[in-house]
């Protein structure tokens, strides 16, 4: 919203003093921190942010963008509770993975995806199909993991230790 007018100004970027919170706070393409290095590395060339990565023809090498994330993780935090920082706390990953993870299917090209999201949602769903199955107990609706999600590695989690080296996928 422009602070002058009021008035709503298109594609103005979401607010980097909550990125931490993730889909919890309007940020539904950031669940980890590897969404924001790869964010900033390799752009959203459909939403006209640019790369900014040397490798990707940008201005900042690896260690400003590392510089960067470390910034934002610490402002961001500042602004989010900690029982919903996807950047610091790997339980409040798994409680947005649980209350979201129907939403991204099929798992969309988060640069976290495969390597955070997935295992994640595929845990949150062995959880509660044991639960179903146990006498008295009732699973949460709408909770299943992606067919090809599979994986049979524990789940990773954010290390709170930002690393600019995203994937990319």
């Amino acid at each position: 919203i422009d602070p002058t007018t009021g008035a709503v100004i298109p594609g103005y970027p979401k607010d980097l003093a909550t990125v931490c919170g993730g889909p919890f706070m309007d940020h539904p393409q950031i669940w980890d921190v590897s969404d924001i290095a790869g964010t900033i590395t390799y752009g959203r060339p459909a939403l006209g942010m640019p790369s900014w990565s040397i490798r990707a023809a940008g201005a900042l090498d690896d260690q400003q963008i590392n510089d960067l994330v470390n910034y934002l993780v610490w402002y961001s935090s500042k602004n989010v509770p900690f029982n919903e920082n996807i950047c610091l706390n790997p339980d409040a990953q798994k409680a947005a993975v649980a209350k979201y993870y129907e939403t991204l299917k099929p798992c969309p090209g988060l640069y976290s995806c495969q390597t955070v999201i997935a295992p994640l949602g595929v845990a949150f769903a062995a959880e509660q199909a044991k639960a179903s199955a146990s006498p008295g107990a009732s699973a949460s609706p709408g909770a299943s993991a992606s067919p090809g999600a599979a994986s049979s590695s524990p789940a990773p989690t954010s290390s709170g230790s930002p690393s600019a080296t995203g994937s990319g996928s």
